[in-house]
């Protein structure tokens, strides 16, 4: 009754528009999305007194919701991007396009290094929750 005194009737909730692109892949392997994802602490292989934080980097098949590559890594670098590339590629082939978040870590270097593996390579805002990568993390 609150809610219909204000003018929140379902209809008019249900037009707004949400703040998501909705899109799925017409077919396996034409869209790949990639995050790094903070996960948790684990003994310093150089130093076993200190913990360091793993990082997994992921790249996920949108139409199939498939883990193309996974993998965990000390830091968010360029290479260890260049790293899960390349090994979900010689796995599964090519795909079409290429979704990355525009963080620090891709830069104009991504571009060099995807470019000719993806016809096309999307940039979203670091934590943008477009990418299905994004929101898969708790």
């Amino acid at each position: 009754r609150q809610l219909r005194h204000a003018g929140a009737t379902r209809q008019i909730i249900q037009e707004k528009k949400t703040g998501y692109r909705r899109f799925e892949a017409e077919d396996v392997h034409v869209i790949w999305q990639s995050d790094f994802q903070h996960t948790l602490y684990l003994p310093d292989p150089k130093n076993p007194k200190r913990n360091k934080k793993a990082l997994l980097f992921a790249i996920l098949d949108d139409y199939s919701r498939y883990i193309v590559q996974a993998q965990f890594y000390w830091d968010e670098k360029l290479p260890r991007l260049e790293d899960s590339l390349k090994k979900a590629i010689l796995r599964h082939g090519l795909c079409e396009r290429f979704y990355v978040d525009n963080a620090s870590n891709c830069s104009r270097a991504c571009q060099i290094i995807i470019f000719p593996v993806a016809r096309e390579i999307f940039y979203e805002n670091p934590h943008c929750q477009n990418i299905m990568a994004e929101r898969s993390h708790p």
